[in-house]
């Protein structure tokens, strides 16, 4: 795909006539991409606030990626070279990792929703709808003396989760794992979508 085809695309801007015909050349390679580079430059962070700013772009990266695959797959027209609808196949598919219904959006339109399914997805989704709508993204390195603790660089950054008084907190999952798995999933689902 080239440079021009890129630039006749936008779904949240400019370009709003030339999306329906070209849906299938919405670019999910290069949105995943944009997600792989913010996972790049989380390993190279050398500050706490520089990890914690890539992170959270990061999860809205990959939440951007996962809801254009989705977008794609519900606008899917035609017969594959068997006969069988594109667009049911494809919602087969997704369907092991997220849910797509459209209801009416607040112009009164009907707009897609995508509810995850899959449990790494599920941690994604509320992490970035946390870090959007409530609060920022709250990471601390792993304490000394447990497993990935201080000294191992930025593979020590974990979530921090509420502990059982609310004012306790403790680190949680592993950032940089997380972030390689959810990488790999959204990979996965592409392969199975056949999508480029």
């Amino acid at each position: 795909m080239g440079d021009e085809s890129r630039s006749e695309i936008s779904i949240f801007g400019f370009g709003w006539k030339g999306i329906i015909p070209a849906i299938e050349r919405l670019d999910v390679a290069d949105k995943l991409a944009e997600t792989r580079y913010f996972h790049a430059r989380m390993g190279g962070a050398t500050s706490p606030q520089e990890f914690r700013w890539n992170t959270s772009a990061f999860l809205a990266s990959a939440r951007a990626t996962l809801d254009w695959l989705a977008w794609i797959v519900n606008r899917r027209a035609g017969l594959d070279e068997s006969g069988a609808d594109r667009r049911e196949q494809g919602l087969a598919a997704l369907g092991k990792y997220m849910k797509l219904y459209e209801r009416p959006g607040t112009s009164g339109k009907q707009k897609l929703f995508v509810a995850p399914k899959h449990p790494l997805l599920i941690i994604l989704y509320e992490m970035r709808q946390e870090t959007s709508h409530r609060s920022s993204l709250w990471i601390q390195p792993a304490p000394s003396g447990t497993p990935g603790g201080s000294g191992q660089g930025n593979e020590s950054y974990a979530f921090v989760e509420p502990g059982e008084n609310p004012a306790d907190f403790r680190p949680g999952r592993k950032v940089l794992p997380f972030c390689r798995e959810i990488v790999a999933l959204i990979d996965q689902i592409r392969a199975e979508l056949q999508i480029r």
